[in-house]
C-alpha cells in the first residue's frame, strides 16, 4: 500500500532518514588492516635484526684482514716514499734533469772542462750551478771570457726564464792563463 501525506508541508512531520553505515564492518577491518602493517613492521623489523647480525658476524671476520691490509699499506708507503721523492723532483717535472745536463756537455767548448755540475729540485722551480775552467784558444779571435759568455749564453737559451748569475776570474799560472768560472741559474719559486 502506498501512503500519501496530504498535510501541507509546515505540518507534516519529517522522517528522517538514517545513515546507515557499517560501523562494525569498519572496525574490523581496520583492526585486520592494523594487525597486517604491525605484522609487516615486526617483518621488516626480524629481517633488518637477522642482515645487522650477519653484516656483523661478516665484520668481524674481515676486521683482522682489514688491519693487515693497513699495516701493508703503510709499509708500502714507508718504502716507496723515498722513491715517490725522487720522481716527483727528478723524473715529473718540466725541466728533465737529463735535458740540462745534456744541454750543459753539448755546448761546451773547446779546451774546457767542467769542475762541478748540479742540479737542485726545489718545490716549485730549481737551480744549477757550473762550475768549470777554460784554457785561452789556439786561435786568438776571442778570448777565454768571450767563449765562457757565449758558452753560458747557448746554456740561458734553452732555459728562457731562469736567472743568471755568472763570475769569471783570471789567472795566470807558469805562462798559463786560465779562467774560472762559476754559473748559477735559477728559475721558479725557491722554497724558503
Amino acid at each position: 500500500m502506498i501512503a500519501v501525506n496530504l498535510l501541507p508541508e509546515e505540518f507534516r512531520v519529517k522522517l528522517k532518514t538514517e545513515l546507515k553505515l557499517p560501523y562494525l564492518q569498519y572496525a574490523i577491518l581496520g583492526g585486520v588492516l592494523l594487525f597486517f602493517i604491525t605484522l609487516g613492521l615486526f617483518v621488516d623489523y626480524f629481517i633488518a635484526a637477522a642482515q645487522w647480525g650477519k653484516l656483523s658476524k661478516d665484520w668481524d671476520r674481515v676486521q683482522p684482514q682489514f688491519q693487515e691490509l693497513n699495516q701493508l699499506q703503510a709499509q708500502v708507503e714507508g718504502i716507496l716514499k723515498q722513491e715517490k721523492e725522487f720522481m716527483e723532483k727528478f723524473v715529473i717535472t718540466k725541466r728533465y734533469t737529463t735535458s740540462l745536463l745534456s744541454w750543459v756537455s753539448e755546448f761546451l767548448p773547446d779546451s774546457s772542462w767542467l769542475t762541478e755540475v748540479r742540479v737542485d729540485r726545489l718545490e716549485g722551480g730549481g737551480s744549477m750551478l757550473i762550475k768549470g775552467l777554460v784554457l785561452p784558444p789556439r786561435a786568438k779571435s776571442s778570448s777565454s771570457i768571450e767563449q765562457v759568455e757565449a758558452y753560458i749564453q747557448k746554456v740561458k737559451e734553452k732555459i728562457p726564464d731562469a736567472r743568471l748569475n755568472l763570475t769569471t776570474t783570471r789567472q795566470t799560472t807558469d805562462k798559463i792563463e786560465l779562467t774560472q768560472f762559476v754559473a748559477n741559474f735559477d728559475w721558479g719559486q725557491k722554497k724558503a
